[in-house]
This record gives structure tokens, C-alpha cells and sequence, in this order.
């Protein structure tokens, strides 16, 4: 049977992928909790509240609104790599989801700074958290 499609010992039968895509996607990154124009950016970078250390500069403000949206900048100075990158872009989102409740009602840009790169997951989540917390208190109008 050289014609004849071949089925992977290991693959799921479609009936099994269908219940995947609803889990995933409850991981979601939706657009409401992301800062999507450069005008965004510029809103919050202008306003230049801010929290930094040596892998992350955060910047933040007020916006109004009943939920926390997030910018991520992380640029080929931070590494070459797109693996790496995408890894420091990843572990920010993914701190975001887990703590953004503690920043509600506030924009936020998170820029990765050079040494990012080199850090450890840990490292970079507990930075993230730091963060997360200082500009809540320190960005606040009220």
C-alpha cells in the first residue's frame, strides 16, 4: 500500500482535538488587555511614571477603565535571538494573566532591558511582580 495515508501510532482522532481548542483558548491573550496602537505606547511612556531595574523599565497609567491593558517591547538590543525574545514576551503575558489584578484600571508598557535575556524564567517573573506592584502604588492619581 504505497498510496494509502498513513496514521501515527501516537495521533488523536479528531473527536479528541476538538475539546483542545477551547482550552487553549481560555489562555487567550484577547485585545482588550493589550495596548495595540503606538499612540497607546506614547500615552504611557508620556507619562512617565515608572519602575526599573535591571531587566525590565515599566511604565504605567491611569486609563479609566475596569481592566488592565499591557504593551510589550522587547527589541534585538535585548538579544538576536527571536527564541529568546519571544521567551521573555511570553513569561511577561504570562505574568500579567496571573498578577494583572493587582494593577486593574491601569496601562502598562513593560520594556525588556538587555540582561533580560540572560536571566532565568524565575528571575524575570519575580522582577515582573515587583513591578506589577510599584507601579500600582506609585501610579495612581488618587
Amino acid at each position: 500500500m504505497l498510496g494509502a495515508p498513513k496514521a501515527g501510532l501516537n495521533s488523536a482522532p479528531e473527536g479528541d482535538r476538538a475539546g483542545q481548542g477551547a482550552a487553549v483558548s481560555s489562555q487567550g491573550f484577547p485585545a482588550n488587555q493589550r495596548l495595540l496602537r503606538s499612540a497607546m505606547f506614547r500615552a504611557v511612556l508620556g507619562d512617565r511614571c515608572r519602575s526599573g531595574d535591571g531587566l525590565f523599565t515599566v511604565y504605567a497609567r491611569e486609563n479609566g477603565l475596569t481592566r488592565a491593558r499591557i504593551g510589550i517591547t522587547v527589541s534585538r538590543k535585548v538579544s538576536l535571538r527571536a527564541v529568546r525574545r519571544n521567551r521573555i514576551k511570553r513569561l511577561v503575558r504570562e505574568s500579567f494573566r496571573h498578577r494583572g489584578a493587582i494593577i486593574v484600571g491601569l496601562d502598562v508598557v513593560a520594556i525588556a532591558r538587555p540582561h533580560a535575556s540572560a536571566a532565568t524564567n524565575n528571575d524575570i517573573i519575580q522582577s515582573l511582580e515587583k513591578h506589577w506592584t510599584r507601579v500600582d502604588h506609585r501610579c495612581r492619581k488618587s
